[in-house]
């Protein structure tokens, strides 16, 4: 149910998108567009160097992990913009997708009893420990929780994902011009796995400037005409960059060593 609901809002927003682009609806380009929350790098980078803003910042975490859903979409787009300038900000964490692959495979078991299904759902906290808006990860804990008849709990996971999802989806239109603003390429997944749109090829683009585009072109929807959806990862690939420039340094450093001692 919740992919289902949340498929048809995805739709009805980049189609509309896509639409109006079409020269077909003005209004709703314009008035979409008024609602875009495009991150400013820049700025979050200032607010989240404060010490203050840091404890925010981290309280937030805190708020997010527990499905506080009175956290506001202005708090959740600093929390997930933010998170590129956080100490445990890895936008390729093979880890987190390991867990989340093993968790998938025992929550949608049959059986699976309750107390595995526990130890589980613990392992999937871990992986948001790593990374708090791994949303397929939040999806298996709204699964368990419904498992479990934990409702509650179940709707409060539900309305968080949605809240992530917002942010991602109101940070541009999906297109070359506009594209969606990810922290993360496994985010612009997680997005769409949430979405129920299958994925039939994807590519990274650099265009001016060093933007770096994640574009996803999918299967044919049997309710939707969308045909691609654009993601903006350049700060992921940022970091990929600085992580491979750390490396290389260091190996040039260990080799002067090596040639100092052979002296």
């Amino acid at each position: 149910m919740l992919r289902l609901i949340f498929l048809t809002l995805f739709v009805l927003v980049i189609g509309a998108c896509k639409t109006a682009s079409e020269g077909t609806n003005r209004e709703i380009e314009e008035a979409f567009i008024k609602k875009l929350m495009i991150p400013n790098y820049d700025t979050i980078e200032v607010w989240i160097h404060s010490k203050r803003n840091r404890n925010q910042y981290n309280k937030w975490l805190e708020r997010l992990l527990e499905y506080d859903t009175s956290l506001t979409l202005s708090e959740l787009h600093k929390l997930y913009y933010g998170w590129i300038y956080y100490r445990k900000y890895n936008p390729y964490n093979q880890e987190v997708k390991r867990i989340f692959s093993e968790a998938r495979i025992k929550i949608a078991s049959s059986q699976t009893g309750e107390v595995e299904l526990i130890e589980t759902m613990e392992q999937v906290q871990k992986a948001l420990q790593l990374d708090p808006f791994c949303l397929p990860c939040h999806y298996l804990n709204f699964m368990g929780f419904h498992i479990m008849g934990k409702e509650e709990q179940a709707k409060r996971v539900q309305r968080m994902i949605d809240k992530i999802a917002l942010v991602i989806r109101f940070s541009g239109m999906g297109t070359e011009d506009q594209p969606l603003r990810v922290v993360s390429p496994q985010h612009a997944d997680g997005f769409l796995f949430i979405s129920g749109l299958k994925a039939k090829k994807k590519k990274i683009e650099v265009v001016q400037d060093s933007i770096y585009l994640y574009i996803v072109y999918f299967e044919k929807q049997k309710d939707s005409n969308i045909k691609k959806v654009v993601f903006d990862i350049t700060p992921a690939v940022q970091w990929q960059h600085r992580q491979q420039n750390k490396q290389s340094d260091n190996n040039n450093t260990n080799q002067g060593k090596r040639v100092s001692k052979g002296r």
